[in-house]
C-alpha cells in the first residue's frame, strides 16, 4: 500500500516540476531581452491564468493529497479521474508542437505526456487494488 502511494506521489510531483519547467522555458527569452508577450494590449487573460493555475498546481496538489491519504474507493476514483484529466490536457497541449514548434518545449511536452499516462496507469492499478 505504501509503495503505491509513494510511486503515485512521485509522479504527481514530477508533473508539477515538468509544468514549472515548461513555464520557466517560456520565460527564458527574457534574459536576452526578447519579447514573450502574446498580446500587447496590456491586459492579462484572466481565464487563461486561472486555467493555468488549476491545471498546473491545483489538480496535481489535490492528486498528491489523495495519493497520500485516500483510503476509500470513491476517493481513489476521484484520484484516477484527476490523473486522466491531466493526461488528456498534457496530450492535447502537446499538439501545440505541431502548430508552433519550439525546440526547448520538444523535451518537455513529450515527457509530461509520458509521465501523465504513467500516472493514469498507476492510478488505475491503485483504484482496482482491493
Amino acid at each position: 500500500m505504501v509503495k503505491e502511494n509513494i510511486k503515485l506521489s512521485i509522479l504527481w510531483v514530477a508533473i508539477v516540476a515538468g509544468m514549472s519547467a515548461h513555464s520557466i522555458m517560456d520565460m527564458t527569452p527574457l534574459f536576452w531581452n526578447v519579447d514573450i508577450a502574446i498580446s500587447n494590449d496590456g491586459v492579462a487573460p484572466m481565464p487563461m491564468l486561472v486555467l493555468m493555475a488549476v491545471v498546473s498546481l491545483t489538480i496535481p496538489m489535490i492528486g498528491l493529497l489523495l495519493s497520500l491519504y485516500a483510503c476509500k474507493r470513491s476517493y481513489k476514483m476521484i484520484h484516477f479521474f484527476l490523473a486522466a484529466l491531466l493526461a488528456l490536457f498534457c496530450t492535447a497541449h502537446s499538439a501545440e508542437l505541431l502548430f508552433s514548434f519550439e525546440l526547448p518545449q520538444l523535451f518537455i511536452h513529450p515527457m509530461l505526456v509520458i509521465l501523465s499516462i504513467t500516472l493514469v496507469y498507476e492510478a488505475w492499478k491503485w483504484y482496482k487494488k482491493v
